[in-house]
């Protein structure tokens, strides 16, 4: 696994990316009887792709002749370009007719999705009190885009068991790898997971308890096969970091931990830190979905003087020793049991 503090990194995961993080809102029918607000956040990797964004036809796009054989890299890459160009013309074509024979029917059948569109890498939505403008969310979103395709859903509904119901429609639409949410989101994503395939979860907070409950029924039905990544901030008051480590030991998913300090369950920070601080996260996060070590599963993220910092992943600290008490008893009377020998006793 790749050093996330070597300087080269540190200094590039601070920095704005090289090709910036584009973002592109669409809705999506989530039932016959309703549509949801979703967000794509990735990176491009040609032009063709930036292009692909606009969902805009290209007026007059110009015809490259195919390249020859022993062509250059310049004459391999403008034949490649113009080969993209008009695959996705013909896509923007197609959806724009699927489209308007939608429109003009009475038939609430889901539009397709056009294949300019990437697939996700991971399906999140916000917290039950939020939306998907959110600071922390985007900021979020943006830092795991530099790695894997977002998509962001909005979904209002409070039910939990609604919730879940809308990450499993989305996943029949889209191919996922992972998915997961903020807070009470999280908790959806976890139901979804419990009747689908797929085996990875986000969770950017996570509300454990609520005044004396605890609720962690869904994560102890996750099976061995699931990987999941707490992101939580050592000041949230709905996961205190006793409980949370309690419940890892009870889980039989296999579970990561970053741990963001002075940071409490709304990320609350001053300013543009609060998205730095959200973004550095889901860069850290997109790299583990990429690559984690199961030995490793412990990360601390601090900020100092407006600087973000953090560690690499390390292995968990080994659980303090329980002191032992030794209570020697001198027993006298010779008519009790073991009357005049001495009884030590050991006190965990």
């Amino acid at each position: 696994m790749n050093q996330l503090t070597s300087p080269e990194n540190m200094a590039s995961m601070r920095t704005e990316p090289i090709r910036p993080v584009q973002r592109v809102k669409f809705t999506h029918w989530s039932s016959p009887r309703e549509i949801i607000n979703c967000r794509f956040y990735f990176t491009p990797e040609s032009p063709a792709s930036i292009a692909a964004l606009e969902l805009k036809p290209v007026p007059n796009a110009p015809e490259y002749p195919t390249a020859p054989a022993g062509q250059t890299l310049a004459e391999e890459a403008i034949a490649r370009y113009s080969q993209e160009l008009d695959e996705y013309n013909v896509e923007t074509a197609a959806r724009e007719a699927i489209l308007a024979r939608f429109l003009d029917s009475e038939d609430l059948a889901p539009p397709t999705i056009p294949k300019a569109f990437p697939f996700p890498g991971l399906i999140f939505t916000h917290g039950f009190k939020s939306d998907l403008d959110n600071q922390g969310l985007e900021g979020f979103a943006l830092g795991f885009a530099r790695h894997h395709t977002v998509l962001l859903f909005e979904d209002r509904s409070k039910d939990l068991d609604h919730r879940a119901a809308t990450f499993r429609s989305l996943l029949n639409h889209f191919t996922a790898t992972a998915m997961g949410g903020r807070s009470k989101a999280a908790r959806a994503s976890t139901r979804a997971a419990i009747y689908t395939s797929c085996k990875i979860l986000v969770f950017y907070t996570y509300p454990l308890i609520r005044g004396l409950e605890t609720r962690y029924e869904e994560l102890l039905t996750l099976d061995a096969a699931t990987d999941v990544l707490f992101v939580l901030g050592d000041s949230d008051p709905l996961c205190p970091e006793i409980q949370l480590a309690s419940i890892r030991k009870k889980m039989k998913a296999r579970t990561w931990w970053v741990r963001v300090v002075n940071a409490d369950h709304s990320f609350e920070f001053k300013g543009e830190l609060k998205k730095r601080i959200s973004d550095i996260c889901g860069q850290i996060a997109g790299l583990w979905l990429t690559l984690r070590d199961p030995g490793l599963t412990e990360l601390t993220i601090w900020e100092q003087d407006g600087v973000v910092s953090w560690t690499d992943w390390m292995a968990p600290k080994p659980d303090p020793e329980i002191p032992i008490t030794t209570v020697s008893l001198d027993i006298s009377n010779s008519h009790l049991l073991q009357g005049g020998q001495t009884v030590t006793l050991r006190l965990l």
